[in-house]
């Protein structure tokens, strides 16, 4: 009997156990979903300040842009990490506010993160790892519909906004449209400067035909007074 009690007593400590070392882990993935959504607002903050003032260079576009997408894919990564998790009811509404912040935080900055995409597009030629074919607005989509199902799945209840996602549509749409645009203006450009020079003016210009039609008129000239000498000697 003792034996049985002992390991008893073992069981229900593991289990409790579990389910403490179970909720901190869902309580630390639904916090650092909420952390890197506000890293995200912040850094979005910090690059829109520049785009205010006017001072982001191409270079400074860049680097941003690769610090947005990192700081994207995070939120993405923890997102995914609390829906293997075992969320309690706050959690889970935590991490549906969290969600909805990231879709007020698409739209507020949209038009920053289009003037950025379309800065960067002239430093993206030196770093294509950067560029990934897609505009920071698909991107920011992209995990908003990752992490809206993971809400989905962890909140039985969950209703998305309708209006929002229409705009949340619109803006994908028009950052989209303006990507393609600035992508075939900066491809007709580089087509233009990689046109071979015309060498036919050049060689014209140089005069080698002159010379020719200089050499040719002396010739003459020398025919001539050969000619000349030669009508007085018969004279003689």
């Amino acid at each position: 009997m003792k034996y049985i009690s002992l390991i008893a007593v073992v069981a229900i400590a593991l289990v409790i156990g579990w389910f403490i070392l179970t909720a901190d882990n869902s309580a630390d993935y639904v916090a650092l979903v909420t952390d890197d959504v506000s890293s995200l607002e912040a850094e979005l903050a910090t690059v829109a300040a520049q785009t205010t003032a006017g001072t982001l260079t191409p270079a400074e576009a860049s680097e941003a842009k690769g610090r947005i997408i990192k700081r994207i894919e995070a939120i993405e990564a923890s997102a995914n990490a609390a829906g293997k998790a075992a969320l309690t009811v706050g959690q889970r509404q935590q991490l549906a506010d969290g969600l909805t912040r990231l879709k007020q935080i698409l739209l507020t900055y949209q038009a920053m993160l289009t003037t950025v995409e379309v800065t960067a597009a002239a430093d993206n030629r030196a770093n294509p790892a950067i560029n990934r074919g897609q505009t920071l607005t698909s991107l920011v989509v992209e995990t908003i519909d990752s992490v809206e199902t993971v809400v989905a799945d962890a909140v039985p209840d969950y209703q998305p906004d309708a209006s929002v996602d229409a705009a949340i549509d619109a803006a994908v749409s028009d950052a989209d449209a303006l990507y393609e645009e600035t992508a075939t203006t900066d491809s007709a450009v580089a087509e233009t400067s990689n046109i071979a020079p015309d060498t036919t003016a050049s060689t014209t210009d140089t005069g080698v035909g002159n010379d020719t039609d200089v050499a040719t008129s002396t010739d003459d000239i020398i025919i001539e007074d050969d000619t000349a000498t030669g009508t007085e000697e018969i004279a003689q």
